[in-house]
């Protein structure tokens, strides 16, 4: 997923894969041109009631008991955090985005490494 910092940095919050609750966010500098900074955090997702579109809900704790929780829209990658936590000195845009592989463009990028 894909965020705004209050500084216009882009902000990447990156999820291990299951069963790690481990997560990490990432403040990239890209406009600042300060060095990137990771932020360790977990997160945990909302089991999907039944017979209902499937639209991802991710609560993120950070290690100073601070939460976000972040809902996306089932028919778009659009998502809209609950609040705006600040962590570090740092506050996270209310707007995410999702950021999902083409598995073709993978397959392809693979290939020319071959």
């Amino acid at each position: 997923m894909t965020g705004v910092a209050d500084n216009g940095d882009t902000v990447e919050l990156h999820i291990d894969s299951s069963p790690s609750k481990s997560a990490t966010i990432l403040i990239k500098g890209d406009r600042t041109g300060f060095p990137p900074k990771s932020i360790a955090c977990s997160y945990e997702l909302e089991p999907i009631q039944k017979g209902a579109l499937e639209s991802p809900i991710v609560k993120i704790k950070f290690n100073d008991r601070q939460t976000m929780t972040i809902a996306c829209d089932p028919l778009s990658d659009n998502c809209h955090a609950d609040g705006y936590p600040t962590i570090g000195g740092t506050s996270f845009s209310i707007l995410w985005r999702i950021n999902r592989t083409d598995a073709q463009s993978v397959r392809v990028k693979t290939r020319a490494l071959h």
